[in-house]
């Protein structure tokens, strides 16, 4: 055991709260609000380095097979640092494209999913999805 070795991520967790929102003037959302946690093996919120691909689903129901399917509708690629997270988590804004502004806006009843693919500088890798409405 290393007391100086920089922590290990285990997991990753999403807040319960990720859903869009709206931060300018218009009526549509711009956006999805998150709180990513980085997690260790004990389940604790550690401070680390590393990159985030997000990718963002709308989930549909086919009008012919009435069965669930996913669209893709954006992604992301974000840096971390270790400095941002801690006991809070850190704060993740994912501003929409215009199209998949367009999107969110004309449906009545948004479902979505959101990914999280983290890479920590060592090379591990740890994923998430969360619900988004």
């Amino acid at each position: 055991f290393d007391p100086n070795a920089p922590p290990q991520v285990a997991y990753l967790d999403f807040t319960t709260f990720t859903t869009t929102d709206n931060w300018d003037a218009d009526a549509n959302d711009d956006g999805i609000i998150t709180t990513i946690y980085p997690k260790n093996s004990a389940g604790e919120d550690i401070k680390i380095d590393g990159r985030v691909i997000f990718t963002f689903y709308q989930l549909k129901i086919s009008e012919t097979t009435y069965k669930d399917y996913k669209e893709e509708l954006g992604s992301w690629d974000i840096n971390i640092y270790e400095d941002e997270g801690g006991l809070l988590g850190i704060k993740i804004k994912l501003k929409f494209g215009q199209s998949t502004e367009e999107i969110v806006a004309r449906e009545e009843f948004f479902r979505g999913e959101l990914y999280a693919k983290l890479t920590t500088p060592d090379g591990k890798t740890v994923e998430a999805k969360t619900n988004v409405y």
